[in-house]
């Protein structure tokens, strides 16, 4: 009886043993896990805390290029007010609109974009603080289940060493299993926002550079406007200067024809021949067909043009005739009182060739020089000066008008 007793406190004695032993070893395991765990909280902070520091260099690189970005439209703005302010004074005041509202945009994108990366920040802080949250309630749960199942187990040991002992087994394999799965969903949840943000990188560039590509189309479609404006204003002003010289043209052939006829009607188809008897009641008949002349004419298409007097025709006083005389044949009759035309030069003279030799000469020359020079009237000095120019004969600069040699040595 006695030796049983001996051998059941023997054994009782292993068995507690035992129990300390497995009691040690769960608290060594519990001590080993909580450090783990600690480290790998450490690693995640330091991890969030380099990816805070990156998405604050992000965003200061960001809005560095958006104060490059507003400092070069700015830049543009003042160099087009500069360059085009004498031809759109008219429309500058549309133009600071559009550009007030194009930096209003400007300023109400950056502040959307600097609005989605707090949000985005928040939002990934409150998933962050959810996670640890999260992890923690699970190890707190874990190891409120783990603690009644070792109050469970002590109770359970006494019963079946062997069931206990596979059950810790099964234990331990559930708990690397479930570290693992916790360790893996980390993995893939950091890989998840690794690619979220990634792809909000490629985002926000490809919508910079939209922005900016815009901002050029629209400086190059401003500039383009700006060039087709002054070419349709240089060409319609050329084509204004032609139509006037065609003019001027037309009005000096009508005054040179209506000239030779008013001199033809005065003085008679042969310049050199006096006025008979016979021509007598043509002289009388003179004023009326002057006065049909002049109504035949026709009148310059532009209003603009001065209006240069013909050589006046002064008509003969009315006097009572007196008795009439015989009129001996071949007697030669007083011319009547015809003032003199002024002094110019007629269609036996080339004015082109003259006002060629004259430029020749003096070496280029204004038009009131040519005209005094010359002694011609505005309109034969226009059109012998274009005729000239359109030969290439003649140059035009700064109001004076030159030989084509002589210009090109200047």
């Amino acid at each position: 009886m006695i030796a049983m007793k001996q051998e059941w406190q023997a054994q009782r004695q292993q068995r507690q043993a035992e129990v300390a032993q497995r009691q040690q070893g769960v608290r060594a395991f519990l001590g080993a896990s909580r450090q783990q765990f600690q480290l790998q909280t450490a690693e995640v902070r330091s991890r969030l805390e380099t990816f805070r520091d990156r998405l604050n260099q992000a965003d200061a690189a960001r809005r560095e290029e958006a104060a490059l970005d507003k400092a070069e439209l700015q830049e543009f703005r003042s160099n087009l007010q500069q360059t085009v302010q004498d031809f759109l004074t008219a429309t500058r005041e549309e133009r600071q609109i559009n550009t007030a509202k194009l930096l209003w945009q400007l300023n109400e994108y950056t502040e959307a974009l600097q609005r989605q990366t707090r949000e985005f920040l928040k939002v990934s802080a409150i998933d962050h603080f959810l996670m640890a949250q999260q992890l923690t309630q699970d190890l707190q749960e874990f190891r409120d289940s783990l603690t009644q199942f070792v109050l469970s187990l002590r109770q359970e040991i006494r019963l079946d060493l062997d069931v206990t002992q596979a059950w810790v087994q099964d234990l331990q394999a559930e708990t690397q299993n479930f570290l693992a799965a916790t360790t893996q969903q980390r993995n893939q949840m950091r890989t998840q926002l690794l690619t979220d943000l990634a792809q909000f990188t490629d985002r926000l560039g490809l919508e910079v550079e939209r922005c900016l590509s815009v901002f050029a189309m629209m400086r190059q479609e401003r500039a383009d406007d700006v060039q087709q404006t002054l070419a349709e204003s240089r060409s319609q002003r050329l084509a204004e200067v032609q139509t006037l010289f065609n003019d001027l043209a037309q009005f000096r052939t009508v005054l040179k024809n209506s000239h030779r006829d008013l001199q033809q009607t005065v003085w008679g188809t042969s310049g050199g021949q006096k006025v008979t008897a016979p021509a007598r009641s043509a002289m009388k008949a003179t004023p009326a067909k002057a006065s049909a002349i002049k109504s035949s004419r026709p009148v310059p298409t532009r209003s603009k043009l001065p209006a240069q007097p013909a050589s006046k025709v002064t008509a003969r006083p009315q006097v009572p005739n007196p008795p009439a005389r015989p009129i001996a044949p071949n007697t030669v009759l007083p011319r009547p009182s015809v003032t003199e035309p002024a002094p110019l030069i007629t269609e036996s003279v080339d004015v082109g060739k003259a006002v060629y030799s004259h430029l020749h000469t003096v070496q280029g020359a204004r038009l009131s020089e040519i005209e005094a020079a010359l002694k011609l009237n505005r309109f034969q000095a226009v059109d012998a000066l274009h005729s000239l120019i359109q030969k290439g004969l003649v140059v035009q600069r700064d109001r004076s008008y030159y030989v084509v040699d002589e210009a090109s040595v200047q």
